[in-house]
Formats: structure tokens, sequence, C-alpha cells
């Protein structure tokens, strides 16, 4: 008995199941996109180098249940939307003092109080002016006591220290008061921004 041959998909058919295929993955992305993700726009200098004026950073719609040092965050002040970097949480005991002609962040471990390693601060801070509701010490020596940060808040800056406006003037800021978590950066010149750009209503994250 004679079997009959399958007859062969054209290689158009092939090519059209494939971009479709895609093209799905790529819809059900924007949409992950729509329902998780926020674009902010960057405005000032005070998160440099970290991040840059006009740039597009993504964070998370929903607002975070939990945080950690290190997390950049938008917040509400006021009437503003900043965007600074957690530096301090909840029962942690921070302190300012001269170290090396510049001022540094200190913690207290165990009665000790430890420099703390900021790679990201984009140069020196000098500027005494800018700690207005915490004391700057002349040495880490000179410390008497620090500030501790309340349960349910946060102790913010920016990375660019000579320029931000922050938790050194607005004082702690509640976890309630934060609307977002930066997820990733968008690249000036990526197909990200493209998307981000076109298809995104945006916020305004002022970092000064």
């Amino acid at each position: 008995m004679e079997t009959l041959e399958k007859p062969q998909k054209k290689w158009y058919i092939i090519a059209l199941n494939i971009f479709l295929d895609v093209l799905i993955v790529f819809l059900i992305g924007l949409i992950a996109l729509f329902i998780f993700i926020s674009p902010v726009k960057i405005q000032g200098a005070s998160m440099e180098n970290t991040l840059y004026n006009n740039q597009l950073v993504a964070t998370w719609r929903f607002t975070p249940t939990s945080y950690a040092v290190g997390d950049i965050v938008t917040i509400r002040a006021g009437e503003k939307v900043i965007i600074k970097r957690i530096v301090a949480v909840g029962g942690e005991q921070i302190a300012f003092a001269y170290d090396e002609g510049a001022i540094c962040l200190f913690k207290n471990k165990n009665g000790e109080w430890i420099k703390q390693k900021e790679s990201y601060i984009k140069e020196p801070s000098v500027i005494k002016a800018s700690y207005e509701t915490v004391t700057v010490f002349d040495s880490v020596a000179d410390i008497t006591e620090g500030v501790t940060v309340e349960r349910g808040k946060v102790f913010v800056m920016g990375d660019n220290r000579n320029v931000s406006v922050d938790s050194r003037r607005y004082g702690q800021f509640k976890t309630t008061d934060i609307i977002s978590k930066m997820v990733f950066n968008i690249s000036e010149s990526g197909f990200m921004n493209f998307i981000f750009t076109a298809l995104f209503p945006f916020s305004k994250g002022e970092t000064q």
C-alpha cells in the first residue's frame, strides 16, 4: 500500500509563524511593562554619577514592601517627587564626621563608629551647610551621639552629595512616602529608551 507523504510547508508559512510568535512575545512583554514598570525622567544632577539629567529609569510601579540600604527610590517630598539612595533604614544609628577632609557617613556597630564605603559617590562631600538636620563632627573621635533612624523610616541621600537636597534637609522619610523602587537604567541610545519614550507617559523625579 502506497503511503502518502505529508506536504512540506512553504518557507513563507514558516517565516510567518516565526514572526507571529515573536510578535506575541513582544506584545506580552509590552503589556508586562505597562503593568509592572513605571518610567521616571531624572531632573538635575544630584544622583550623578549613577543617574544623569534627562535620563530615563525604570521603577517598580507597585509600592515596595521592603527596603534595603543601597536601594534607589522615588519619594514624595511635599509637592515634589525626588529620587535618592537609601543610606540607612529603621533601627540603624548614623553620624556624620570629617575624615581626610571630607564629610563621611558613619554607622554605629556594637558601640563602634564604622565609616561606610560608598563607592557610588561622585565626589567627596565638603559643603557643611547641606547638613541641616544632623550634626557634622570634626572627627570620628568627636562623635558624641548619632541619629537613630526610626522604625518605619529611611534616611536618603543623593550620590552627588555637594548638590543634593535630601534627608539632610527634609529629615527622615516614612516608608509610606516611598512611591517606587528603581529597577534598572534605560540606555539613552537603546531600543528600550525608544519604547519608553514613545509609549509611556512618564513622571519626573526631581533630584535637586
